[in-house]
């Protein structure tokens, strides 16, 4: 009888030990993909020739940088108005565009009232190794293919949320392999009555391409100003 505890003991470790070495190699996997894939848009965020285009369920925000200007474009999908922020060097002015009554508010801003976009989406931007251990152990890393492209899918919590979402259940990002860039992002959030909605957020880059056309200040012919 002694035998087989002793038998059983040695099983139920081994079986540990197997359990604890899959672990330790499934996040050290993750670990590399995430360092991999930090460092490739890392340089992604130094461009300072870039166009970048997010389509949420509230809006559609566009943005061009080219060395010291940076102009913003966000249209709303559930009123009639457009918001144009434009800053190159030190100054920043926010046109915003009524469409109904057709009339624009031009106003200058300073650094602190400017609008806030993050210039490329980092869904899985850490802030310490301990972090991204965390992140790392949390989440799902699996491989996905759409239209010939291959992508990362990371199920878990992740940061960069577009839409600043409130209880938020897990976030899913589609990241290219290639340029590290997410392209996707699945927010499921858990609304007042319980249920449960998905968000979907797409995501458009573009680089060393943006010319002195794009980012020269708004048309407002035919808009009224206040």
């Amino acid at each position: 009888m002694e035998k087989e505890k002793i038998k059983l003991w040695k099983i139920i470790v081994a079986i540990l030990v197997i359990l604890l070495v899959i672990f330790a190699i499934n996040t050290i996997r993750k670990v590399i993909i995430f360092n991999d894939l930090q460092e490739k848009i890392s340089k992604y965020e130094k461009s300072e020739n870039m166009y970048s285009k997010i389509d949420s369920e509230k809006s559609i925000t566009e943005r061009f940088i080219k060395n010291d200007i940076d102009k913003l474009i966000i249209k709303y999908k559930d009123k009639p108005m457009t918001v144009i922020q434009l800053k190159n060097g030190n100054e920043c002015k926010n046109y915003t565009f009524f469409e109904e009554t057709k009339k624009v508010t031009v106003t200058d801003v300073n650094s602190m009232d400017a609008l806030r976009v993050a210039k490329i989406n980092n869904t899985i931007d850490t802030n310490s190794f301990i972090d991204k251990l965390i992140k790392c152990i949390t989440s799902k890393v699996s491989t996905e293919t759409i239209d010939g492209k291959e992508y990362y899918v990371i199920d878990g919590k992740l940061s960069g949320n577009q839409l600043m979402l409130q209880d938020v259940i897990s976030t899913k990002a589609y990241i290219d392999k290639e340029t590290g860039l997410t392209m996707k992002v699945i927010e499921i959030t858990k609304e007042n009555n319980n249920n449960k909605k998905e968000y979907i957020t797409n995501y458009e880059y573009n680089f060393d391409s943006i010319t002195d056309d794009e980012i020269s200040e708004p048309n407002t012919i035919g808009y009224e100003e206040n």
